[in-house]
This record gives structure tokens, C-alpha cells and sequence, in this order.
């Protein structure tokens, strides 16, 4: 805006670029001429529509345009080329990893990789794509799963599927390792064994709606870390709980879960909620997309031995540094 009030006034054959993802479109309707953005690597297109909506005056339209990529200029942000690597490697070209200096500090954390992924999903830059699910050898289902490349055609053997997730900074991060499987097999054998004999301080239950009704796939939560005392069992038992029942259900309702296998399967979640945690409601969301995350995972087969040592370097286990 300084530039703007210092030089167009005195020329008006001066040309300002905006080079700032986030700000790009309140720069182009203050009268910034054209954009050099990190995003326009993959979002090219979208950003020339949103630019000559604001030239031919349709500054509503774009305004509309922007809000369905904003989310994505913001991670680009916070990112710069390491995030921009990543989107372009999700939607099949491959252009590696960031050299340095840029790879020092620029590694990006599990989340917004997650985050990024699904938004590239829901704008049509990443296909969905119709795959076989086997739940058992008698019953094969047809569902829609967002892919980037990495999921089966058919995805098979449900008898144990592992997944694992993290979300959020501070006191408030959540961190969640769920196993997915057959209610006939060993997690719904687990499930039996941990209500019947429970570990002392470690007690599991299960995750319920508000209205007391039962989250459908059966679902366990297990705090990760020693519940001391009522604080501490009132942040797992109540935002923590909650969260992860929400992120079951919306699993089944976005199709991850196939709709018609929840009765066939069974989840157990490793819950870590830190002691010192106060944020209730940062706590209900960090564990709600963690939840999320670590089931798309299990359900796609993601946590490969090759991804978690590429993710190893920007790790940030809630235990790490734990003796």
C-alpha cells in the first residue's frame, strides 16, 4: 500500500508486483499490477481467473476464487518453495525436494502435509477415483477415496491397519496412533481385553455423541500418557473423547470408512494429551484432525516404512526428547 501511495501517484507507468500468496487479491483490487507468487506454480490457472475478475470490475467473483485456494496460499506462506515441492509431487510432477539453503528449516510438519493434500483433493488438482475395498473375502465394496498417488486399486486385508498422526504446537498438540481392523480380529479381540482389564491410570472407553450413542465403527480411546488426576481425565474424557468420535463419524460420512463395513470394523486410538494442556477447545480440534488424518492414513496404507524415514527429519513426537 506504500508503494501504491508513494509511486503510482507520481508514475503511473511504474509497475508494482505483489509477491505475497496471501495478500494477493486486496493487492490486485488496491491496483497492484501482477503477482509472482510461490503458489502459481500449481494454481496458475485459478489466479489468472482471479485477476481478470478484478480488471473487468467482478470483484465478488473474485473474491469467491480466492476463498476456495485461500487455505492453500496460506500453507504456501508459512512454506515457500518446500510446500510448493510437495503440492507439485502430490499432483504427479515430480520435482523432488527443496536444495539447500532452502531444505534447512524448510521441512514440512505432518499436518500441513496432511492439510495441503486434502485441499489439492477438494479443489480437483489431486483426482479422486473409484477403488475396490475387500473388508473380507465375501464382501467387496466400491468406494471414493481421495488418492494422490500412493493408494491402492483395490485395497485389501483388513484384519489390522496401523495410522498415525500430529497435530498442533504447544501444550495443546495432539498425537494419535490408531489401529483399524476387523472387529473379528485382533483389534476387536484388544478391545475385548483393555474394557475387561483395564491398566491402571491408562483406562480406555468408548467413544460416544453427546446423546450417549455409540460411535459405529466401535471405537477406543486409550490415553498415551498417565491420567494423575481429574484435570487431567477431564481434558481426555471430555474435548479429547469428543474429538475423535467427530472424526470417526465424519470418516464414515466422507466414505475413508466405507459405509457399509461399520459394523464389520473395530478402531483403538492412542490418545496423548499433554498434563499441562488448558485449551479445552484446542485440545477437541488438534485431536480431531489428528484422528482424521491418522485414519485416512490406516485406511490408504500410508505410514510406509519409506515415508516415515522421509518424515523423520521434521518429526516432532510429543516424546522425543523424553528419556
Amino acid at each position: 500500500m506504500e508503494l501504491l501511495e508513494r509511486v503510482k501517484t507520481l508514475r503511473s507507468d511504474f509497475k508494482i508486483i505483489c509477491g505475497w500468496d496471501e495478500i494477493a487479491l486486496p493487492a490486485l483490487a488496491a491496483g497492484a499490477d501482477g503477482l509472482i507468487l510461490a503458489s502459481a506454480n500449481f494454481l496458475g490457472d485459478e489466479w489468472i481467473r482471479i485477476k481478470k475478475a478484478i480488471e473487468q470490475g467482478r470483484l465478488g467473483e473474485a473474491r469467491r476464487l480466492e476463498l476456495e485456494i485461500h487455505k492453500i496460499t496460506r500453507f504456501i506462506t508459512k512454506t515457500g518453495a518446500a510446500g510448493t515441492k510437495v503440492a507439485l509431487n502430490y499432483m504427479g510432477v515430480d520435482v523432488g525436494r527443496p536444495r539447500l539453503p532452502l531444505e534447512i528449516g524448510g521441512s514440512i510438519s505432518y499436518e500441513i502435509r496432511e492439510e495441503l493434500r486434502i485441499e489439492l483433493e477438494r479443489i480437483g488438482k489431486v483426482p479422486t477415483r473409484v477403488v475396490e475395498v475387500q473388508i473380507t473375502p465375501e464382501k467387496v465394496l466400491h468406494e471414493r477415496f481421495g488418492v494422490a498417488g500412493v493408494t491402492p486399486e483395490v485395497i485389501k486385508d483388513f484384519t489390522l491397519r496401523v495410522g498415525e498422526a500430529l497435530f498442533g504446537t504447544g501444550a495443546e498438540v495432539a498425537h494419535v496412533d490408531l489401529l483399524l481392523g476387523l472387529k473379528a480380529g485382533p483389534v476387536g479381540d484388544a478391545i475385548a481385553k483393555s474394557l475387561a482389564s483395564p491398566v491402571k491410570s491408562h483406562e480406555p472407553l468408548l467413544a460416544v455423541l453427546q446423546q450417549n450413542e455409540k460411535v459405529k465403527p466401535d471405537t477406543l480411546i486409550v490415553p498415551t500418557v498417565a491420567v494423575r488426576n481429574m484435570r487431567q481425565a477431564s481434558m481426555i474424557f471430555g474435548p479429547a473423547q469428543a474429538a475423535v468420535a467427530e472424526a470417526v463419524i465424519q470418516s464414515v460420512k466422507e466414505g475413508f470408512i466405507p459405509k457399509a463395513a461399520v459394523d464389520d470394523l473395530a478402531i483403538i486410538a492412542n490418545v496423548f494429551v499433554h498434563p499441562s494442556a488448558v485449551a479445552r477447545r484446542r485440545v477437541f480440534v488438534n485431536n480431531r484432525k489428528a484422528t482424521l488424518q491418522a485414519i485416512r492414513k490406516a485406511v490408504e496404507g500410508r505410514n510406509t516404512i519409506d515415508e516415515l524415514l522421509r518424515a523423520s527429519g521434521m518429526a516432532r513426537h510429543p516424546f522425543k526428547n523424553e528419556p
